[in-house]
């Protein structure tokens, strides 16, 4: 907690494009790994991810940071160099990875899951003709209205208790079965 006690931030030389994004307080990090994402847009703008989901609110910085070939250093589990002090890291980093490009939420979401074979719905629709771009638009509408309806029904079950009320049902009826009650 750099700056306030259980936020990610995305950090930065004396903090000069670091804000709060008041995201909720950290308190699993002690107790199991948590995937950290954080982007830097061309604009200026800072997004934390935590879990492959958005962790507070979005800031524009001042502008990304240009980083020359042989002139800089990236550290991962210390705040500045030189290593000594209290600028270490008091836990484990499990994976880093350094993109050329600011990842957008799918992208994200697809690491945090750990799933190495997404494919971005851009590229998807990039590879399709125009007729198969247009079905996809028809089809996206159709479930957005079919959502629309599903959720007017009543409360969304999740596909896992759908299956489990369908089990319980099914063995409800097979006790309530008069030839089922009568065997010994």
């Amino acid at each position: 907690a750099e700056k306030d006690s259980q936020q990610w931030l995305a950090g930065s030389n004396n903090f000069s494009r670091t804000a709060g994004v008041n995201g909720p307080p950290e308190t699993a990090a002690v107790k199991t790994p948590v995937h950290i994402a954080i982007t830097y847009a061309k604009d200026g703008t800072i997004h934390i991810f935590r879990n492959g989901k958005p962790y507070g609110e979005p800031y524009k910085s001042s502008g990304p940071a240009e980083f020359k070939a042989n002139e800089s250093v990236i550290c991962f589990g210390i705040r500045h160099t030189p290593v000594g002090g209290n600028r270490m890291l008091a836990g484990r980093i499990l994976d880093a990875q350094i993109y050329n490009q600011a990842l957008n939420a799918d992208e994200i979401s697809a690491l945090a899951s750990g799933s190495s074979d997404f494919i971005p719905e851009k590229l998807v629709m990039a590879a399709l003709t125009i007729q198969q771009q247009h079905r996809i638009a028809k089809l996206k509408i159709s479930l957005t209205s079919n959502r629309e309806v599903l959720d007017s029904l009543g409360p969304n079950i999740p596909p896992q208790e759908f299956e489990t009320h369908a089990w319980q049902d099914f063995a409800q009826s097979l006790f309530n079965f008069k030839e089922f009650i009568f065997i010994r």
